[in-house]
């Protein structure tokens, strides 16, 4: 449990649906609250159902620019990549 001003943070660990045939199914996503991601919280679920409905363009839309894939990712997944073959190898 983190403690973070004065609130209490509950880490709960899902279960997984180890017979799914898609990654999404894996975890049962009406059991929890799913946050938007920050770059869509501007547009409200009704207006982007319409805009995938209605194949709207995104670009009048002012969306945040941040990069998606940085150097220091690669890196981390180059040490976890390096880490996970050591562990196997024993």
């Amino acid at each position: 449990m983190l403690k973070l001003a004065q609130k209490e943070i509950v880490f709960v660990i899902t279960v997984v649906n180890f017979g799914a045939t898609d990654y999404v199914d894996l975890i049962d996503w009406q059991a929890f609250y799913v946050t938007p991601p920050p770059v869509l919280r501007q547009i409200s679920s009704h207006e982007l159902l319409k805009m995938i409905q209605n194949d709207v363009p995104m670009d009048g839309w002012y969306l945040i620019k941040f990069p998606s894939h940085t150097q220091a990712l690669e890196r981390i997944v180059k040490l976890v990549t390096i880490c996970v073959q050591k562990r196997l190898q024993k």
